[in-house]
């Protein structure tokens, strides 16, 4: 089995950002470099975590504070290195920190046309809480929250 590498760091947005330009699902935005750099630069409680394989970037995960909940705002993993637990790791690695951060919850957003993404995020307990509607049902973002478990929950019941 090949190690799976995960750094945590703000500096590593180019390699964030090389791994996002190589997902087809995000190909159909054309959000640049200086759009993403800007929006992770001007938020609170940034977090950026990139999965190596052989020092090679190969998936990632950019959040913030939104809310009072900590907020997957992008992510993905490389195609030819899906389905091989990297995105699980990131998702865990992801949970560790914001419960570490005393955050009570996780947010996402996905389409409803990545369906893969969506099984994905039911099968880790992540919740249904809204739908932004869109042109179309494909185009429609799904909203998922995450209800996190730490001591403060715990504490409080």
């Amino acid at each position: 089995m090949t190690s799976i590498d995960i750094r945590e760091n703000l500096s590593l947005f180019d390699d964030a950002f090389s791994i996002h330009r190589q997902i087809p699902e995000f190909q159909i935005d054309s959000t640049t470099y200086d759009q993403l750099i800007e929006r992770i630069n001007n938020v609170k409680h940034p977090l950026i975590l990139v999965a190596y394989i052989n020092n090679q970037p190969v998936g990632y995960l950019m959040g913030y504070e939104r809310y009072s909940s900590f907020y997957i705002w992008i992510a993905g993993v490389l195609p030819n290195h899906r389905r091989h637990g990297i995105f699980d790791q990131l998702i865990n690695r992801t949970e560790q920190w914001a419960i570490k951060e005393k955050y009570n919850s996780l947010t996402i957003k996905t389409r409803n046309s990545f369906k893969s993404m969506l099984l994905f995020l039911i099968s880790h307990d992540f919740k249904l809480i809204d739908i932004d509607k869109r042109q179309s049902v494909n185009t429609h973002r799904l909203i998922l929250e995450k209800q996190l478990i730490n001591s403060q929950n715990l504490s409080s019941n």
